[in-house]
């Protein structure tokens, strides 16, 4: 009976474990990028494409807002490259939590901040 519980007990535990990867993206994220120039709202999606990780970054709408050049996820981190009217710049965002990210696009320039879309 006790090697039982013990048992549960760890099979609870790794099965509450936080996603890492692919797997903690995956979905979409509503996204808040404070620039300069006032907040820019959008809704920021992971999927993958066969092997191939893709992302979207789109209004609140569905229309694209900017084209995704390459994302790359990391085990807590996920980069994406995309064209903004400046040119070529990229997003980092970072694993807050099971639901937040933060992070930043151009270097630290614009603070990012987001939620999970559930």
């Amino acid at each position: 009976m006790i090697l039982a519980g013990i048992l549960f007990m760890l099979s609870t535990a790794a099965n509450s474990q936080t996603k890492t990867g692919f797997e903690y993206f995956r979905g979409q994220w509503s996204v808040t990028a404070s620039s300069p120039y006032g907040d820019v709202k959008m809704i920021v999606g992971f999927e993958k494409n066969e092997d191939k990780v893709i992302s979207t970054l789109r209004d609140s709408s569905g229309k694209e807002m900017y084209k995704v050049l390459s994302t790359t996820p990391g085990e807590k981190q996920a980069i994406i490259k995309f064209t903004a009217s400046q040119g070529e710049v990229a997003m980092v965002l970072n694993m807050k939590d099971d639901n937040t990210v933060t992070g930043d696009i151009m270097d630290g320039l614009v603070p990012v901040y987001g939620e999970r879309v559930k």
